[in-house]
């Protein structure tokens, strides 16, 4: 890594400890490699400003994605998502309950 790349020499240990560990920061500890809360981390990454990745229902963040942030800042260019597919034509109607089939064995 560069010498323009690195963060200060606290925070550059820092991150050694923290992912001599493993390859993935939980959200207490990355908020705060970043200087952040934990709230506030969740929050930055629901608007793309942070990277996470997902391991189950819980989020997760790289080593390399708290560098961008730190490095880069938020006024860097978001990543381009990948469009959610549409459902094809007729997969999504609206049909009561009543009309369902096998609504009349239930009533009775």
């Amino acid at each position: 890594m560069s010498a323009a790349r690195q963060l200060g020499p606290i925070t550059e240990e820092r991150f050694r400890e923290v992912f001599s560990e493993g390859a993935l920061a939980c959200a207490k500890v990355a908020a705060k490699l970043v200087g952040l809360d934990a709230d506030t981390l969740n929050e930055m990454t629901d608007q793309g400003i942070i990277r996470a990745v997902r391991r189950g229902r819980l989020r997760s963040w790289t080593e390399a994605d708290l560098r961008a942030y730190l490095l880069e800042g938020p006024d860097a260019p978001e990543r381009q998502r990948k469009p959610k597919p549409t459902s094809p034509p007729g997969h999504g109607r609206v049909v009561p309950f009543s009309k369902r089939a096998g609504a009349a064995k239930r009533r009775a």
